[in-house]
């Protein structure tokens, strides 16, 4: 079973390996988000809608790279809430991560990795040892555009 201290050994090592060499390339950061507003027409409240965010953000340091494939330790923060106070839409979740990321093609990215997130699950985001959930994610993520006009 994968353990978080050996993805933060591997993200400290990363870090401390570049930095002494200034082998450190860029520090690229990202984020994703979602803002809606959600009507159901069934239910025990139809028609009582739910206002929702989710998304995350990521900081990373570029240390090394080959053939256009770059290894990117990173933090990330990771959210949901929303306005009817549901326990699984109300989480807030620090996190560190190593990726792969790479661009195959033109106008394209796609990035590969593992993170480990804790997730707070609580209305106010207090500490509460007994409402947070520690989650190992091995994820792709793809990103492409286009422009039909060129």
């Amino acid at each position: 079973m994968f353990s978080r201290k050996l993805l933060a050994a591997v993200f400290v090592l990363c870090l401390g390996f570049a930095a002494p060499a200034l082998a450190i390339d860029s520090y690229p950061g990202s984020t994703w988000g979602e803002l809606l507003w959600q009507v159901p027409a069934h239910g025990p409240q139809p028609n009582i809608p739910d206002l929702l965010t989710d998304g995350w953000i990521r900081q990373g340091a570029d240390v090394a790279h080959l053939d256009g494939v770059h290894l990117v330790p990173y933090m990330t923060l990771r959210w949901t809430a929303d306005t009817k106070g549901l326990s699984w839409n109300n989480t807030i979740g620090p996190g560190i991560g190593l990726s792969l990321l790479t661009t195959p093609i033109k106008q394209s990215s796609v990035t590969i990795g593992i993170e480990n997130v804790w997730n707070y699950y609580d209305r106010d985001w207090g500490y509460n040892a007994s409402r947070i959930t520690d989650t190992v994610n091995v994820y792709m993520d793809w990103y492409g555009w286009w422009d039909l006009k060129k």
